[in-house]
């Protein structure tokens, strides 16, 4: 999770049932709101155990694991401000 702003910024983690998700979320003050891409979208693939910092108005997303045996190494980039995933 990031701060930015007056908002946080979370993205993927895991669920109950251990899945690895790869969605976004942002805690604005008073509600969260899960950001919405469409289809085609540049998104990264579902991870949990990664690290994420922000520099600018971008959130950086390092490594992770996909399954137990399996790690990332791996660079994703958010854009804050147009709340798209971009090009590393």
């Amino acid at each position: 999770m990031i701060a930015h702003g007056t908002s946080f910024y979370a993205f993927g983690g895991q669920d109950d049932d251990n899945n690895k998700l790869n969605d976004v979320w942002c805690y604005n003050g008073s509600a969260w709101e899960c950001i919405k891409f469409e289809e085609g979208d540049l998104c990264p693939v579902a991870r949990s155990g990664h690290t994420a910092v922000v520099n600018g108005n971008k959130m950086y997303i390092f490594g992770g694991m996909v399954e137990l045996t399996k790690e990332l190494n791996d660079l994703a980039i958010f854009d804050l401000d147009t709340k798209k995933f971009v090009q590393a």
